[in-house]
Parts: structure tokens; sequence; C-alpha cells
């Protein structure tokens, strides 16, 4: 299975990300960005911890990208992610990421994830599909 495919929109950028569960959608949908902002790694840089909490799988996923793209655009900072879980809290959605970050360059500006016909499906047993729009 692909992690991602890159799919042409009129204005802005986006793409298709498979997973196996939603835990590898959301890597590959993190791998899917790097890729469209082009980001080169130039040195290393510090470790970040990211705690997000939603109400919906979809709006967690917004959420967690557009803290990507904070980091690329206020930190110069992008990198690997060394730990990810989603589980449930009473208040929602409740994701906990780690990521060995490193200083970036990127090629591309990206705004933000937007909400434009997201939606996450098992599409069948085992893959988990996603398209998601980047405003650019």
């Amino acid at each position: 299975m692909k992690n991602f495919e890159v799919l042409e929109h009129t204005a802005d950028i986006g793409g298709r990300v498979y997973g196996r569960d939603v835990i590898e959608l959301f890597l590959n949908a993190a791998e899917l960005l790097y890729y469209l902002a082009g980001v080169k790694y130039a040195g290393e840089g510090k470790t970040a911890k990211i705690e997000l909490t939603s109400l919906t799988m979809e709006e967690l996923l917004v959420k967690f990208l557009n803290e990507l793209i904070y980091y690329m655009e206020m930190e110069k900072m992008g990198g690997k992610i060394t730990r990810l879980s989603i589980g449930k809290k009473k208040e929602g959605l409740n994701l906990l990421c780690e990521m060995t970050g490193k200083s970036i360059s990127v090629e591309r500006e990206i705004k933000a994830a937007t909400y434009h016909n997201l939606r996450i499906a098992e599409e069948e047993k085992g893959t988990f599909v996603s398209e998601i729009i980047f405003d650019i």
C-alpha cells in the first residue's frame, strides 16, 4: 500500500493519504505535508511534544497538521515523529505526539490544512483513506 498520492486542485494543493489504521494515516498525512512543502533538513533542532483534543477524528487530523505547519513556519522545525497515540477521553479524542525535530527550510509555504471535503473512511478492512487539501 502506498502512503499517499498528490491530488491536483485548482487553487490549493492536496493529497490522498492511506493507512492500515488511523495512526498510520496520521503519520502518512504528516509525510504528505512535508513532501508538499518541499522540506529540506538543515541540521539538528529540538524535540517537540504535541497534545491535542478534538471531538472528531477529522478535526483532530486538521489540528495535528496545522500544529506541524506551525512548527514549520514559526520554529523552522520538522522531523521524525517518534511516538503518536490517539485515545478517547470524556471531552473527546486525545492525540499525543513526540517529534525529534530538525532545523528545516521549505520550498513552498503551506498556510493551513483545511476541512474542504475532509473525511476519514475505512474503504475496506484495514485500509483507511483521507483526502486533505492545504491552503497555499
